[in-house]
Parts: C-alpha cells; sequence; structure tokens
C-alpha cells in the first residue's frame, strides 16, 4: 500500500474500527450523490479523490459524481461500467495528478475504452516531478480547474 503523507491525518480519509472488523476492502467506491443530477463522471485513484471533493463541497457544485478505483489491477470493468450506466452523463474523465504519460491513464484507457474516457492530467513529460513546488501547485490547480469548468 503507497499513499502520500498527507491523508495520514486528512479528516476525510478515516475508518471506523468496526470497518476494519466487520467491513471489507471496496476496489471500487461510488459517490453518494444523486445520479440525476450527473453531467460529468470523474474516475480517480488516491490523494486526488480528497482534493476534488474539498473543492466540490467548497463551490457547492452538484452535478459531477465521483467514482474512486481503489484496486487498478485486476480492473473490475463490469463493475465500473454497470455503475456509470446508472448516471445520465455528458462526459466521462479519468483525473490524475501525474504526467499524461505516466500513471494509470493508459491502462485505464486500454481497458475502458468503450466509455470514451478524456483524461485530465498534467502535461507529458520526461520526469514526474516538475523540479519546483511553485509550478507544482499550479499544475495541480489547472487540473482541478479543468474538472470543475463548464
Amino acid at each position: 500500500m503507497f499513499t502520500p503523507k498527507s491523508l495520514l491525518r486528512h479528516p476525510k480519509c478515516i475508518s471506523k474500527l468496526k470497518s476494519f472488523s466487520e467491513g471489507c476492502f471496496l476496489p471500487i467506491i461510488d459517490d453518494k450523490i444523486s445520479p440525476k443530477k450527473i453531467e460529468k463522471i470523474v474516475l480517480c485513484s488516491g490523494k486526488i479523490f480528497y482534493e476534488l471533493l474539498e473543492r466540490r463541497e467548497k463551490d457547492k457544485i452538484e452535478n459531477i459524481a465521483f467514482v474512486r478505483i481503489e484496486q487498478l489491477f485486476p480492473l473490475d470493468k463490469k463493475q465500473i461500467i454497470n455503475l456509470v450506466k446508472k448516471y445520465e452523463y455528458n462526459q466521462i474523465f479519468w483525473v490524475q495528478e501525474e504526467p499524461e504519460n505516466m500513471g494509470a491513464w493508459t491502462f485505464i484507457l486500454s481497458e475502458l475504452r468503450s466509455l470514451k474516457i478524456e483524461v485530465i492530467a498534467r502535461p507529458a513529460s520526461a520526469a514526474t516531478a516538475s523540479g519546483s513546488s511553485r509550478r507544482s501547485a499550479a499544475q495541480q490547480m489547472e487540473i482541478l480547474d479543468k474538472v470543475f469548468k463548464e
């Protein structure tokens, strides 16, 4: 299990003890938003979910659903396809903070091509890190802005 340190004390990234003894691992976690209003579906994995959720709550947005892919391999394509069918969406995106040519995007595209998924990610790059915290923060904000634009 790999996770950034920022999630260790994140108030929304917690589970009750009962979940560990009576619950189970969920490879795919659907949103708890009304499917009737959804125009966009965002598939994502990891830390970016919490940034997206924070922005959606701050801006009181109700037309974007987040589906968390917690297990990338083996990918439960059937569950994902059945899950997105409940939404009447116009667009579906894979969102990642890694550059477009890195991260899970190429795998997601190859596995879920039938959904006509688009990607929102950092520009393709030879390196995973930009080398500048200021530039990295600006790129992260661009990713969030693209998700929430009309």
